[in-house]
């Protein structure tokens, strides 16, 4: 038997030639969508589609196929076409990561919450995707969850949720605060049945919040966009029941004062005045309360760079409260030792923004501590300000005429030298072009360095850009080259939206190149992308064609340094896809991205 087994058995069938005629067609479609032409791809795809069926082992580009076609179809609004092709997608192969997105995104947008969180939470456990994705898919099952309403179904659905591993959940909430999704954020960490009355103590919020991610560490977790959600409701107080002890949990459960002070509205914000916004938004001073006492010698610590107080923050608010709540949060900020005698940009007390008449109670709190601006006064120093900056204006204006001075200087004595080395420079060639990079390219770098200092790097690209426009022909030119490059390259590597002046961009385009292969070898992914956009607005698109060639995308995709910046991200790649980058092999980029057809 073994025998004929042998004889007549040649392995499975080999079906390479229909999969590659399959991809040939299912190109020609991902082509005919890139361009908007829905009904040409649609014909492609169909006829992919139907050579398909039948190979068994080719369930995966079925599946591929089956999940463009449904994008096709929800660009051409049938959305019940593009359900029935995921779900199809999804029957054909279960680890296809795609579908199962796909299946949740159209069933979510159908308004079916629990179908749509079930189909999330299946591609989470099932499919083959990577961490990354399996952790976006993970955040979409949350979404779709909290927009469950059935009692029934939001406790069956939250015991599917209780089965994910809990080390996961930091990430979840980090993703979740990004984006703003504070129901969801809710429930994971209140649980579904928590109940709160107003005015109880933190620690009775502790005790029983019940949430799947009630003990995980909760430092990702951004708060701008709780302020966006609560700004973006008519009436925020009909939220307090769970968005003050959801907030009271989350800043004090490591019990100390650092987690107080990542409460912030913004970077440049403080946590005490987003506290006050907190509060006059909710209607409720409980954060404000458990809030630290500052010693008086700190105060300009509470003072965002914008120049404002907590006191200026509350008054200057579009909804100020009034009456007795307002007198209740400054008598507030009082007790916890904000000063009320500092002054914003204009040189205005916190007294010069209460309306006298409509709070007198407030006005007559703060007369006690400060008297408003004469105005007078403050005309006059006005007028002093502004004296102030024309004399800085001439002191600049000395300065620069110094500098230009300066520079004629060097240049004379580069043509004595010149002069005076002649004879030695037949000799010797290299020591003339020595001397003039000593004077002339170590002044400059020794200036960028100073501007550095001084965070001005506009001014210190300009000084290194001098240097490297410059070709003396010299060894020790070459290392002073090097190091210009290299403080460019640290520079904008800490610069989050780095300004690139045209001057540097006028650098020779191989040291240019080094510049952007530098960036690229620190995994400086944002930076990178702004200045070769820089790059080519100053040039045109066509500029540095295949600055990407060698990078990998995959490393770029994955990076932290996108999160929550999804369209960033959309950018820097279709940028190093013109730049010549081209996908690791087995990697979609148009899925990753969830743009345009799968693969």
């Amino acid at each position: 038997m073994n025998f004929f087994r042998r004889l007549f058995w040649n392995g499975p069938p080999d079906h390479s030639h229909v999969k590659a005629k399959i991809n040939e067609i299912k190109e020609k479609g991902n082509i005919a969508f890139k361009n908007k032409e829905y009904k040409e791809a649609l014909i492609f795809y169909d006829q992919a589609i139907t050579m398909v069926k039948g190979y068994k082992n080719l369930t995966r580009e079925a599946a591929i196929v089956l999940t463009n076609r449904s994008i096709v179809h929800s660009n051409l609004h049938s959305v019940t076409a593009a359900l029935e092709d995921a779900e199809e997608a999804v029957m054909c192969d279960p680890t296809w990561m795609e579908g199962h997105l796909r299946r949740g995104q159209l069933l979510r947008q159908k308004k079916l919450f629990r179908e749509s969180f079930s189909a999330f939470l299946e591609g989470y456990w099932k499919g083959d995707g990577t961490a990354a994705e399996k952790l976006n898919t993970l955040v979409e099952a949350v979404a779709s969850f909290s927009n469950i309403t059935g009692k029934q179904e939001l406790e069956a659905s939250y015991k599917d949720v209780s089965k994910v591993s809990s080390e996961v959940w930091p990430e979840v909430l980090t993703t979740l605060s990004a984006r703003g999704e504070w129901v969801a954020i809710r429930y994971l960490v209140l649980g579904i049945d928590f109940q709160f009355i107003n005015g109880s103590a933190v620690v009775d919020v502790q005790m029983i919040s019940r949430g799947v991610a009630r003990d995980v560490d909760f430092q990702g977790i951004t708060y701008n966009t709780l302020f966006q959600y609560l700004e973006s409701h008519e009436d925020p107080t009909s939220l307090n029941d769970w968005i003050i002890p959801l907030v009271l949990f989350l800043i004090t459960q490591g019990g100390d004062l650092g987690t107080l002070l990542r409460f912030r509205a913004s970077e440049d914000d403080t946590p005490f005045s987003a506290a006050v916004r907190f509060c006059v938004l909710t209607g409720d001073i409980a954060l404000l309360q458990i809030m630290p006492t500052t010693q008086r010698s700190a105060t300009m610590e509470y003072v965002d760079v914008r120049g404002d107080s907590p006191f200026h923050t509350l008054l200057k608010m579009s909804r100020c409260p009034q009456g007795k709540f307002l007198a209740t949060i400054v008598r507030l900020l009082l007790r916890k030792g904000v000063s009320p005698t500092v002054r914003d940009q204009s040189q205005r007390l916190p007294i010069d923004y209460v309306n006298r008449q409509n709070n007198k109670e407030v006005y007559g709190i703060l007369k006690k501590y400060t008297q408003p601006v004469d105005r007078e006064d403050q005309r006059r120093k006005q007028r002093h300000v502004q004296k102030k900056q024309i004399q800085n204006g001439k002191k600049q204006e000395a300065a620069e005429s110094r500098r230009q001075k300066s520079e004629g200087a060097v240049r004379g004595r580069y043509i004595q030298n010149k002069r005076t080395t002649e004879k030695a420079r037949n000799n010797d060639p290299a020591m003339t072009l020595d001397l003039f990079c000593k004077e002339y390219c170590e002044s400059r770098i020794e200036d960028a360095a100073k501007f550095l200092e001084e965070n001005d790097m506009p001014h210190a690209y300009l000084r290194l850009a001098e240097v490297l426009k410059k070709d003396h022909r010299s060894e020790k030119h070459k290392d002073m080259k090097k190091k210009a490059l290299y403080i460019v390259i640290t520079s904008l590597g800490t610069s989050v939206n780095p300004e690139i002046p045209n001057e540097l961009v006028k650098i020779p385009s191989k040291l240019y190149e080094q510049i952007i292969n530098g960036l690229a070898a620190n995994e400086k992914w944002r930076q990178l992308y702004f200045i070769v956009k820089e790059h080519r607005h100053f040039y045109g698109d066509l500029s540095i064609p295949n600055f990407a060639k060698s990078m990998s995308l995959a490393k770029v995709i994955r990076h932290s340094s996108f999160q929550g910046s999804e369209q960033l991200l959309v950018d820097v790649v279709d940028c190093m896809l013109n730049g010549g980058a081209v996908l690791d092999k087995g990697m979609p980029c148009c899925r990753l991205l969830n743009k345009g057809p799968v693969c």
